[in-house]
């Protein structure tokens, strides 16, 4: 059957040919980009990351009432600022504002370093705090018990075969207040009672306190982990207690600067994954301004003729215009419904459109991102794409059914 002749100019040729100044692409996107909620929950993650980190660094003034300080104020400037150039400089750097992107970089990297070494030493302060309460306690255990039994000692009868004790005093005051008490009242019944009656209520008392003063392990968890570590170096008995003294000292520095990392690290991501870009639009007319960094010169393309009596598009050589650069310096990429009411209203204009034109069209330098959306559209029975030669077209799906 024969073809129609006419040659169908690729769509963006034709919004090309426009006066720079005042012509108007049919899509719905510009290089001014808005904020949207793409994961509640990711969101949620964020902040409740960003919370701790706070609370870390201000715990002083929330728990301890301590007054807000210039440090205080520098600090939360410091977490909101990272926070937003963490998220921000990715984006600037895809878009080819390379100098901006750079900035928000170093900006996020000197943030993320402040934040971990802050988050990091007051952790580390936390443990050894934690650390040192641990070795009190275990020190006013051990004084108790050497004072339970210099207190026992003292009161008990002394053994025959034994050696005697450096307690400062004897043993056997209860044989001796018994010798005095025994067959009457003697001169020292009295003061023997007394010794006896005070050692044995200090027994008490240390036993009681005793009950308040478990016996803890000075860095228990690290302790764990560096005789796990030993134990698959094949480490000698002798220097086994060596080793694990040096494993703890060394996850004693490193441990709390990795969770603050992590914490800050986690931040960045879920508040990545839960806040988008979305490109603003003018709902209105459904257009803006085209960019006006299109380039005059032309290169030959490709492009089929119109389609007509069922037949597979026609190719015919035409010349259309250059637009320089695949996405223009600072153009916000489109997300995947903005890019189908881009596409569905080039398609309208043009009738047809060459699956190459589509990343330029749609602002997104990846074509296997361009290709999965028009797999998806064409799944869903939006489009239909058809193969000329080597390029591959895209048009609207009942034009293509009516052309079959």
């Amino acid at each position: 059957m024969a073809h129609e002749s006419t040659t169908a100019p690729s769509c963006l040729s034709s919004f090309s040919r426009r006066s720079q100044s005042k012509a108007l692409a049919p899509t719905a996107s510009s290089n001014v980009s808005t904020l949207h909620v793409r994961s509640w929950g990711a969101l949620a993650l964020g902040v409740i990351c960003a919370g701790v980190t706070g609370f870390v660094l201000f715990e002083d003034v929330l728990r301890n009432g301590a007054p807000i300080t210039t440090d205080h104020v520098l600090t939360a400037a410091v977490i909101v600022i990272t926070a937003a150039a963490g998220h921000m400089w990715w984006r600037r750097l895809w878009s080819s504002a390379f100098i901006t992107g750079l900035g928000l970089l170093l900006i996020f990297g000197s943030g993320l370093v402040y934040l971990v070494v802050a988050s990091g030493g007051r952790n580390a302060e936390v443990a050894a705090n934690k650390r040192h309460a641990a070795h009190a306690s275990n020190t006013e255990r051990q004084d108790r018990l050497r004072k339970i039994a210099e207190a026992e000692y003292i009161l008990a009868s002394c053994p025959a075969a034994a050696p005697k004790r450096d307690y400062g005093e004897r043993c056997g005051l209860r044989d001796a207040m018994a010798a005095e008490c025994g067959s009457g009242k003697g001169k020292r019944c009295d003061g023997k009672s007394y010794s006896v009656s005070t050692y044995e209520a200090a027994v008490e008392g240390h036993r009681a306190a005793l009950k308040g003063l478990p016996e803890q392990e000075e860095d228990g968890a690290l302790k764990a982990t560096a005789r796990a570590i030993v134990a698959f170096q094949g480490v000698t008995a002798e220097e086994k207690d060596k080793a694990e003294q040096a494993y703890v000292e060394r996850l004693e520095i490193v441990l709390p600067y990795i969770k603050a990392l992590l914490v800050e690290v986690a931040t960045i991501v879920f508040l990545g994954v839960g806040i988008g870009h979305r490109s603003a639009q003018n709902r209105s007319t459904g257009t803006v301004p085209l960019a006006s960094t299109t380039a005059n010169r032309t290169v030959r393309r490709i492009v089929p003729t119109t389609v007509t009596g069922g037949t597979v598009p026609q190719t015919a050589t035409v010349l259309r215009p250059n637009f320089g650069r695949t996405v223009p310096r600072g153009t916000v990429p489109l997300t995947q419904d903005e890019a189908l009411e881009r596409l569905l209203a080039a398609i309208t204009r043009g009738g047809i459109v060459p699956q190459d034109d589509l990343p330029e069209l749609f602002h997104v330098r990846a074509k296997s991102t361009v290709s999965r959306w028009c797999k998806d559209w064409e799944e869903r029975g939006v489009i239909s794409r058809t193969v000329s030669g080597r390029q591959k077209f895209v048009m609207l799906r009942d034009r293509r059914e009516q052309a079959g």
